[in-house]
């Protein structure tokens, strides 16, 4: 992409009209990052990588491409089969394959959410456990595909919270006593 701001080892190089760049002068054998100025590119497109290290050799060229992948806006809705509420909860966006939330999102009062820049790939979509806890109710994960093309905006299933049944114990008989 022609006109993206690339920093090297912090010095702020432009693309061409080809979307090559060239970097002088960066130390040789010292660690440099390699990665896209917060501005320069077009907000719907991020680094595949947030950054790349690159350990220059003296006297020599070395080439570090920058990938660039298109971000998408995704949107959903959390439902309620009984009195919680969908106001305010936390969701999670995980990566398919890892444990960690990779976006965390609040419903608004009507239960939809709405994540920006989410990368492409698969997704589980998931209520915060500490908010099942204090609404008492459970949900079950939906799968959310954001795809490298297509739309700007993936819309995600219905994500449906359930009240769970608190057993109550057991009473026994007035006037009867256990064992006898």
């Amino acid at each position: 992409a022609a006109g993206v701001a690339v920093v090297v080892g912090g010095k702020t190089v432009v693309t061409d009209r080809r979307g090559g760049y060239v970097v002088w002068h960066v130390a040789p054998y010292e660690p440099a990052v390699v990665r896209l100025a917060e501005t320069g590119v077009d907000p719907t497109w991020v680094a595949a990588e947030a950054q790349q290290v690159l350990r220059p050799t003296p006297n020599m060229a070395a080439r570090v491409d920058v990938r660039l992948v298109r971000v998408r806006e995704v949107s959903g809705l959390l439902v309620s089969r009984g009195p919680a509420t969908v106001a305010g909860i936390a969701l999670h966006l995980v990566r398919e394959g890892e444990s960690a939330p990779a976006y965390t999102v609040s419903t608004y009062a009507d239960g939809a959410w709405y994540a920006a820049k989410v990368r492409p790939g698969r997704y589980r979509l998931t209520v915060a456990d500490d908010g099942l806890r204090a609404l008492g109710a459970a949900a079950a994960a939906v799968s959310v595909f954001v795809p490298a093309i297509g739309e700007d905006e993936v819309q995600a299933p219905a994500v449906e919270l359930v009240p769970l049944t608190v057993a109550l114990p057991a009473r026994t008989a007035r006037g009867s006593a256990p064992g006898g």
